[in-house]
């Protein structure tokens, strides 16, 4: 930009640094008292659109410097601070992002997120101009790769539905950006009219595309970093939309809240990184617990297994010790109190082992039962000799029943068939507070 007062230059933007009417342009321009003349002067403005095939200027002011001072300084804080910090923070939210795609290539949330923070980066670089003058050639470019912008984000976008369309969106975001790089190096057609006639178009539908995406993934998910980022999607539109129009001339003036906008973006984008690295880390870390938990559980059971046909024959206390042993009181270490009591139970010698095996199966089946779908408190284990002269065995369970529970299980035909063998009888009764589990057989099934 160039202002002229009576003819004279009294100001030159080249002498400062870059002038980029896209990116919150403005200038304090001092009118020399030994230029004004008495009565009307003549103020010229020449300015650049750049690569802008329109353009339109906010709202000039003319006054004292404490009277225009303080517009001006609000929007060289835009200017000179918050874009570097802007920029800044796209730059490593982009490195953030690829660099968790490419230890976790498996979600492609952060590949998406990683390229649409890079484009978002390169349409900002303008900031370093003053730093790298050779950045003024590439931007001339830049918003060619407005396509490629609207294409991650709607690929960020679908990632977090379950549409998978990574590769097909890749494949069009490579075809769009290299035939606008064509279009305009290869057949001369300027990057101003492409940008505005094609990039920015598109952009506006792939923005408008993956608000509805969001909105509708954040109604049937709503998590709390997809509405963040569906907020800083929102407050981005309303933004640009504002800064449009001030550019096309319908608001008269205004401080650019796409700015602030894009801010706020950014930050739900950092908040959307690190809420989905934790939650990631939690998963990772109960899958692991769960699958040291099942470890656990089958040393257990092999253990149980062993103990129990290692020998040729043993009495029924000895292999219900094995049970308490191996099964019951590890149960303790749970909070879980245990009540065992046994000792109205017959002396039963020489059981068979595989017969005490299916025996020790129907209890250990029916205590993960109870594990599973109850807030298991208190275990009673009761054994004794009925009046028929049978085996009874009764688990009562004391805990707030987790879910619903059926008959029908797979572990309740185990134990069913495994009862079967044994010729016992086995019955099960479930309350809202508890269950009681009993299983009767004849003391001839265990010899």
């Amino acid at each position: 930009m160039r202002v002229r007062l009576n003819g004279d230059g009294v100001y030159d933007s080249r002498s400062v640094g870059r002038w980029d009417p896209l990116s919150l342009a403005t200038a304090l321009v001092p009118l020399s008292r030994e230029i004004l003349v008495a009565g009307d002067n003549r103020l010229a403005l020449i300015v650049g659109s750049g690569p802008v095939p329109m353009g339109g200027l906010s709202k000039i002011l003319v006054g004292p410097l404490e009277a225009v001072q303080s517009i001006y300084y609000a929007r060289v804080f835009l200017k000179d601070t918050a874009r570097p910090i802007l920029f800044g923070m796209q730059l490593l939210l982009a490195i953030s992002g690829l660099l968790v795609f490419r230890f976790r290539p498996a979600d492609r949330t952060f590949g998406w997120l990683g390229l649409l923070m890079t484009f978002t980066s390169l349409l900002g670089a303008g900031v370093l101009t003053n730093i790298a003058p050779d950045i003024e050639i590439i931007m001339r470019y830049a918003f060619l790769m407005l396509p490629a912008t609207g294409l991650s984000l709607l690929g960020f976008s679908l990632s977090l539905t379950r549409y998978d369309l990574s590769r097909q969106i890749f494949v069009l975001l490579l075809g769009v950006t290299i035939g606008a790089f064509v279009f305009s190096l290869g057949f001369g057609v300027p990057a101003g009219d492409i940008s505005f006639g094609f990039s920015v178009p598109f952009m506006i539908v792939s923005v408008l595309i993956s608000s509805v995406i969001l909105i509708r993934t954040s109604i049937s998910e709503p998590l709390p970093e997809i509405l963040l980022f569906v907020v800083g999607l929102v407050l981005l539109a309303i933004g640009l939309a504002h800064d449009f129009a001030i550019r096309l001339g319908f608001i008269e003036n205004g401080l650019l809240l796409g700015v602030f906008s894009r801010l706020f973006s950014v930050v739900a984008i950092a908040i959307f990184i690190v809420r989905r690295v934790v939650s990631q880390a939690e998963q990772h870390e109960q899958a692991t617990g769960d699958i040291r938990q099942s470890a656990r559980n089958a040393l257990m059971d092999l253990r149980l297994v062993v103990d129990t046909t290692a020998v040729k024959s043993e009495s029924l206390r000895y292999y219900l010790g094995l049970l308490r042993d191996r099964v019951i009181q590890p149960l303790e270490n749970l909070g879980i109190k245990i009540v065992w009591s046994t000792t109205r139970l017959p002396v039963v010698e020489a059981v068979h082992p595989e017969q005490a095996l299916n025996l020790m199966r129907i209890l250990q089946e029916a205590v993960n039962n109870a594990m599973r779908h109850s807030d298991l408190k208190i275990l009673n284990v009761d054994g004794r000799q009925d009046s028929a002269g049978e085996i009874t065995l009764v688990l009562t369970t004391k805990g707030f029943a987790s879910e619903a529970r059926g008959g029908s299980g797979r572990g309740i035909t185990n134990m069913q068939r495994r009862a079967a063998e044994l010729g016992a009888e086995i019955a099960l009764d479930i309350t809202s507070t508890g269950s009681e589990f009993v299983l009767r057989l004849p003391v001839s099934s265990l010899q």
